[in-house]
This record gives structure tokens, sequence and C-alpha cells, in this order.
């Protein structure tokens, strides 16, 4: 859920603060949903499809279909929206190639190594790793069930 008002909120470019505004809910309670501390409710997510009726309301509970509501073929958005979902999709199919590269090196090594040794090796293998500091793009976090999360910096 939070990754799909992530995008929702890239696409019609508004902050945090401000979309909690458009949706009129408190402040700290998007705050909270956005850090996973609450499950959203059906009142917030009430809120969102009320304000935002392009929204498709199986992508943001499922993740399933399109994010915008179709309609005789058509989606609602403007060209420089669909651009920007264009974009988010050629990003997010970018990075999960990019992710199961990793996943794939990191298993190679962890077969043949201890873990502390296989990151050892990876840091080795990245000519970057000890050069220049660099601004932090994104931080995406693993879990056990094969799942993962982006976190993008402010």
């Amino acid at each position: 859920m939070e990754e799909r008002l992530t995008f929702i909120m890239k696409a019609k470019n508004l902050s945090m603060t401000k979309f909690a505004d458009e949706i009129d809910v408190q402040r700290s309670n998007m705050s909270h949903v956005m850090n996973g501390r609450n499950k959203a409710s059906l009142d917030f997510i009430r809120r969102i499809l009320k304000r935002f009726p392009d929204i498709n309301p199986d992508w943001l509970l499922f993740g399933k279909g399109s994010m915008t509501r179709e309609d005789n073929g058509n989606q609602s958005f403007g060209k420089e929206e669909q651009e920007l979902l264009t974009a988010c999709k050629t990003e997010n199919n970018t990075l999960k190639e990019e992710l199961s590269r990793l996943k794939q090196t990191i298993e190679e090594h962890q077969r043949d190594n201890s873990p502390a040794e296989a990151i050892s090796q990876l840091r080795d293998e990245d000519p970057a790793y000890y050069g220049k500091a660099k601004a932090v793009e994104s931080i995406v976090t693993f879990y056990r069930d094969s799942t993962f999360k982006v976190y993008y910096p402010l």
C-alpha cells in the first residue's frame, strides 16, 4: 500500500503533507500509514478514492490492474501524467532487474562463503565502494517473504 500511495503522490506531484491535506486526514495519520506503523483504514481509502476518482480501487487495494480507471479504453490522466507513469514503470522494471541480479549474486556468494565473506567480496568487486561519497538515490529493504520496499530520500 505504501508504494502505491507514493506512486499516486508522484503522479499527482504532491508531497506527503499536501496529499494528507488533499484527502482531509491528519498529517500524523498519513505519516503512520506511510511508515507502516498503521494500516490504511477503510475511511482513509474511501477519502483517497473520493478525492481522486480516477484511481482504480483494485489497484489501490490489491495492486492489480492499472493505476487509473479505464474510460472507453482511455486513461483519465493527461499527457504529462502518462509520461510520468511510463517513466515510473520503466524505472520499476529496471529496479526489479537490478534486484534480481543482486539477489542472484548474493546467493552465489553465500553458497561458497560465509555471509561475512560474501559481503566482503561484494565490496571488493565494487570499485566505487571505496571511492567518493555518493548521494543516496534509494534504499531497498528485502524481507524474508521475498518482498521488498524501496525508500526514497526526501
